[in-house]
């Protein structure tokens, strides 16, 4: 039996990751100690892929100027993760940092730009 997921779905999960928040989680594992940032308005595109609804951030979202090494070179950040609110433990989302793990060093900015953290609903289900 299969499943088809249709755009109205993908709308209402869209509405409710643009409420959640955004953490950077390490390669070993651990989220970063930086305040999460909100996910913020989101795109819902549906019509330029055949298999999945693609939801992403319609907006850059900017962490603060790291303090301190927040995620140094031999543990960078290899996760977006998307979490509920502010002090959830665990991700309802995880993202690979792509193309590789990125170090976010004291005096850095960590920027997702627009459009580049994106989330897909695959279509059909089986």
């Amino acid at each position: 039996m299969a499943t088809k997921v249709n755009n109205g779905f993908a709308l209402e999960v869209a509405e409710l990751i643009q409420t959640y928040y955004v953490g950077l989680i390490r390669q070993d594992g651990t989220e970063a100690s930086i305040d999460r940032q909100p996910f913020g308005t989101v795109n819902v595109d549906s019509s330029s892929s055949t298999t999945h609804h693609i939801i992403s951030n319609a907006n850059t979202i900017t962490f603060p100027t790291a303090p301190t090494d927040v995620a140094p070179t031999d543990n960078p950040v290899a996760k977006i993760g998307i979490y509920k609110n502010l002090t959830e433990t665990t991700p309802l989302i995880e993202v690979d940092v792509e193309p590789l793990p990125k170090p976010y060093l004291t005096g850095d900015q960590f920027i997702i730009l627009n459009d580049a953290l994106k989330v897909l609903i695959q279509k059909d289900v089986s």
